[in-house]
């Protein structure tokens, strides 16, 4: 980590975001407990080295069907904002950038062909599944503004940390992700169509299907396989 000076006022977030990080998400972060003591400045470097160890370590999930994305990977970059916020290590915003830019190449998923849309357009959002609705006994393919949201704070993080810097790659890597973000906002999370009570946002397994069918479901997304059945 680099050197410099850490007062007792930075100890408090940094302890919170490890130890919250510490109890939730996943069995390798709940093996370990981690603690910042502030009176010793060795003790809270170590304890960050440990953090960055378990990131680079981390088995990446390949979708957001069960949420991997949007309730884990995503609060590990966060908690990568908090150690940058304050110690402006280049090595803990490289590994933002690289968690951010991962979650950017996820959105939908185009290996299984599963694509949230509405009006034949493509959502770009991060599909999960949902038992509560079934269509055919297979859960439901959806997404929400929650699990939106989690997965765009740590990229508008990294963003934010990426314009504050003198250089100038750091600065069009950050108009990127805004760029990014604003689609997911524009598309989904402040899209005219939630508003618009004369369309109409329903499941989708196959367009001939889904007209034979006529169900509905109280999803407000359009899932549809391009060339396999649900």
């Amino acid at each position: 980590m680099t050197k410099c000076s850490r007062s007792a006022k930075y100890c408090a977030p940094l302890t919170i975001t490890l130890l919250f990080f510490a109890f939730i998400s996943s069995p390798n972060l709940a093996s370990s407990n981690y603690y910042l003591k502030s009176e010793h400045s060795i003790s809270i470097e170590k304890e960050i080295e440990q953090y960055l160890d378990l990131f680079d370590s981390l088995v990446l999930p390949e979708n957001n069907y069960t949420r991997g994305l949007s309730w884990n990977y995503s609060e590990y970059i966060l908690g990568l904002g908090y150690i940058y916020e304050y110690f402006n290590d280049q090595d803990v915003l490289a590994r933002m950038v690289r968690g951010s830019d991962y979650l950017i190449s996820r959105r939908n998923d185009y290996y299984d062909k599963l694509i949230l849309y509405v009006d034949d357009q493509m959502l770009p959002v991060w599909p999960a599944f949902e038992d509560r609705w079934k269509l055919n006994n297979k859960a439901v393919p959806f997404t929400n503004h929650l699990m939106t949201a989690n997965i765009m704070q740590p990229i508008a993080m990294t963003a934010l940390f990426l314009s504050q810097s003198g250089n100038r790659a750091h600065q069009e890597k950050a108009r990127y992700y805004i760029r990014q973000l604003e689609q997911t906002l524009d598309k989904f999370s402040f899209s005219e169509l939630w508003f618009d009570k004369q369309k109409i946002f329903s499941y989708m397994q196959t367009r001939q299907n889904f007209l034979k069918s006529k169900k509905f479901l109280p999803i407000k997304l359009v899932n549809q396989y391009r060339s396999t059945e649900f």
